[in-house]
């Protein structure tokens, strides 16, 4: 979950998360609000990690959104079998980024990487697909 914050709401939305979540599995806040401007909250519902990313930046804006939008492209043009390897790495306990990176053979710090990615083109998103496997087959 993406959401943006301001800095006179901070205190008031970490209050809320606290109320409302800090009773489930695994809750955890970090707030990099002051260096960073975000906030991230994590905790599981039913053996499923849920992630808010706050920050001061509009949604649509910050990194968490982009590799979202980036990892959609990648899983429209996928194989099956791309998509259930990335569940699995997800079931083992591998953040979302990383998984994509290691599938992409991507080297380096996986959240930089996967933003090196934005602009391809589906032609050239396809093309990765393919060179390692992984594309659509209909």
């Amino acid at each position: 979950i993406v959401c943006q914050i301001n800095l006179e709401n901070k205190e008031n939305f970490k209050d809320i998360i606290v109320k409302y979540f800090s009773q489930l599995k695994k809750f955890k806040i970090t707030d990099k609000f002051l260096s960073d401007g975000i906030i991230l909250i994590n905790f599981f519902i039913d053996n499923i990690e849920i992630e808010i990313y706050a920050s001061k930046l509009l949604s649509i804006e910050t990194n968490g959104y982009r590799h979202m939008i980036i990892e959609d492209r990648f899983l429209n043009y996928a194989s099956l079998k791309f998509k259930k390897m990335i569940i699995a790495l997800k079931r083992d306990g591998v953040k979302t980024e990383p998984a994509f990176a290691k599938l992409l053979n991507l080297n380096g710090n996986p959240y930089e990487e996967l933003l090196n990615l934005e602009f391809l083109t589906d032609k050239e998103i396809i093309d990765k697909l393919r060179e390692l496997g992984y594309e659509k087959r209909e």
